[in-house]
């Protein structure tokens, strides 16, 4: 069963607003070449850290769009 939300036009405009955002976010993260680190074989902090953001930005992308 799924649940229903009611949202007020604010609110609606707040999601959208910080979907735009994350959504620019992302494409600034993953713009360009793909850092020497995530070439490598070895899983040191900094790729971690990389993929840990961006699965973040893309769970909390899909909850909103």
């Amino acid at each position: 069963m799924s649940k229903k939300y009611h949202l007020t036009e604010e609110g609606l405009t707040k999601i959208r607003k910080e979907l735009e955002k994350l959504i620019e976010i992302r494409k600034e993260k993953t713009k360009g070449e793909i850092p020497d680190v995530l070439h490598s074989e070895d899983l040191n902090p900094e790729y971690l850290d990389f993929r840990e953001k961006i699965q973040f930005l893309e769970k909390r992308i899909s909850k909103l769009g």
